[in-house]
């Protein structure tokens, strides 16, 4: 009897050490899971932190560059829908840059645009032509108007600069960065959705307005025009 309890207690330490091996075996386990996870957050945590700057630093240089865009554009601006003679030289094209001139009412030298070209668009015959001033006030001026004779109906038309063909409206307009480009974009289609009467851009601003009279709401970004939609 003593013998079988004997063996009877060492078969049950026996399994007691070796469920304490398995438990801190278990233990030891958790210990370096949880040992590996935190390590892991503290990756994590590393590359959200990089994360972060990488996207302010690249934020800062978009900001650059949109800056540096917006100075270079100060003086420019986009003719649309003038069509291409043939043949065409730059010289030809500030000839009726002048012309337009003398039909908006703002007389200007040859010597007054720096440069003249055209761009790329979806018509080739009929591509946007950028033009380049000498100074930010001649181009204001020039903008400014354009939009006058606009708001009197009294268009800016290919008829009026004596070129020959079916009669075509001619479009002016700021020359902005590609971000403004975008924003304007963005800007247009959320006045057309929400009932807004006026989107334009003026200065390198961009603006909006519900109805005559109504108040001036300006657009920075893209989070404006939500803002705008919420205050509705």
């Amino acid at each position: 009897m003593k013998k079988m309890m004997s063996d009877f207690q060492a078969e049950q330490s026996s399994k007691h050490e070796k469920l304490l091996a398995v438990v801190e075996e278990f233990r030891l386990a958790v210990d370096f899971l949880v040992q590996k996870n935190e390590s892991l957050q503290t990756q994590v945590n590393g590359l959200e932190k990089e994360r972060t700057v990488n996207f302010q630093y690249i934020s800062s240089l978009e900001s650059k560059v949109d800056s540096f865009e917006r100075s270079a554009r100060s003086t420019c601006i986009e003719i649309r829908n003038l069509p291409t003679s043939q043949p065409e030289t730059k010289s030809s094209l500030v000839e009726n840059v002048v012309q337009i001139g003398k039909i908006l009412n703002v007389p200007m030298l040859t010597t007054e645009v720096k440069d003249i070209f055209r761009i790329k668009t979806k018509d080739p015959a009929n591509k946007t032509v950028i033009v380049d001033f000498t100074s930010v006030l001649l181009k204001e001026r020039f903008v400014s108007k354009y939009k006058k004779c606009n708001k009197e109906n009294n268009r800016l038309t290919t008829e009026k600069l004596r070129i020959s063909g079916p009669s075509k409206p001619i479009f002016i307009s700021e020359n902005l960065s590609t971000k403004l480009k975008k924003l304007f974009y963005l800007a247009r289609e959320h006045a057309k959705a929400n009932d807004f009467k006026f989107c334009w851009a003026s200065n390198g601003k961009i603006f909006l307005r519900k109805r005559e009279g109504g108040p001036l709401v300006r657009v920075n970004n893209e989070s404006d025009l939500k803002i705008s939609s919420d205050n509705q």
